[in-house]
C-alpha cells in the first residue's frame, strides 16, 4: 500500500467517523421522546468516537483546536444540563491541560531556529493550562482558591502574551518560515489563543452574557420539557402557561 492510498483510507475512515458521531450527538438532543436510557448511552458512545478520531486519526498539530471544540460541546451540554456535561468539561479540560504542556516542552526542544515560535508556543501552552483549568473548576462548582489563582493568572499571562506578540511579530522573518512552522503557528498557537481570549472577554468583559451562554438561572433542558400532557389548575397562586 503507497502513501496515497494510506491517505485516501484515512480520510474516509475520519469521515465515517464525523458522520457516526454525528449521528448519535445531534438527533438525541431534537427528538425528546426517545428516552433517557437511550440519549445517555447514545451521547456517551458519540463522545467517545470523537475522542478516538482527535487522538488516534488526526495528526497532533489538530489535537489542540479538537480538544477546544469538545470543550464547547460540554458547554452546551452544560447549558442545558445534560448528565455527561460534568465529564465532557473535566475530561476534555484535563487532557487539553496535558497536551498543552506537553506542547510547551516540545516547543523549547524542536524550535530552537525560531525563537518567536519557540517563546510563544511554550508560553501559550502554559496560559491554556492555567486559565482552562481555572474555568473548570469555575464551571463545576468546586471549592478553594485554586480556580481563582489558575483564571486570574491565565489571564494575566494571556495579557503579557498578547503585548509581546504584537511588538515582536514584524521582526519575527515570518516570511521566511517553512510551511511546517506556519501549520503549527496557526494550529497550535493562533486559534488556540484565539478561543482563549473569547473565553476571557466573555467572562471578564460580558459576565451576564456568559451566565446567559451557560443557562445561568435555567433549571432544565427545554428539549426535554414536554408541558403538553399537564393540565395546571385555575386557582390562585398557579401560573398559567
Amino acid at each position: 500500500m503507497d502513501f496515497a492510498e494510506t491517505i485516501i483510507k484515512n480520510r474516509k475512515l475520519r469521515l465515517t467517523l464525523r458522520i457516526i458521531c454525528f449521528l448519535l450527538i445531534i438527533p438525541p438532543l431534537l427528538i425528546n421522546s426517545l428516552g433517557w436510557t437511550y440519549f445517555i448511552i447514545s451521547e456517551l458512545l458519540g463522545i467517545s468516537l470523537y475522542l478516538i478520531n482527535t487522538i488516534l486519526i488526526t495528526k497532533p498539530i489538530d489535537w489542540t483546536v479538537r480538544l477546544f471544540l469538545f470543550i464547547l460541546i460540554g458547554f452546551y451540554f452544560k447549558r442545558h444540563h445534560l448528565p455527561p456535561a460534568g465529564m465532557i468539561m473535566v475530561v476534555g479540560t484535563f487532557l487539553l491541560s496535558i497536551l498543552s504542556l506537553w506542547n510547551s516542552g516540545k516547543f523549547l526542544i524542536t524550535f530552537r531556529k525560531n525563537p518567536f515560535i519557540k517563546m510563544f508556543g511554550s508560553l501559550s501552552g502554559i496560559i491554556i493550562t492555567l486559565f482552562m483549568m481555572g474555568l473548570l473548576f469555575m464551571n463545576q462548582h468546586w471549592p478553594g482558591i485554586p480556580r481563582v489563582i489558575f483564571i486570574y493568572l491565565g489571564a494575566f499571562l494571556f495579557i503579557l502574551f498578547t503585548l509581546g506578540f504584537i511588538f515582536t511579530l514584524p521582526n519575527s522573518n515570518y516570511i521566511a518560515w517553512s510551511e511546517r512552522d506556519r501549520k503549527v503557528f496557526f494550529r497550535t498557537i493562533l486559534i488556540p489563543m484565539v478561543f482563549v481570549f473569547a473565553l476571557i472577554t466573555l467572562i471578564f468583559v460580558f459576565p451576564a452574557t456568559y451566565n446567559s451562554i451557560l443557562g445561568r438561572g435555567v433549571f432544565g433542558s427545554p428539549w426535554f420539557n414536554d408541558l403538553s400532557g399537564i393540565n395546571l389548575f385555575d386557582l390562585e397562586g398557579i401560573p398559567s402557561i
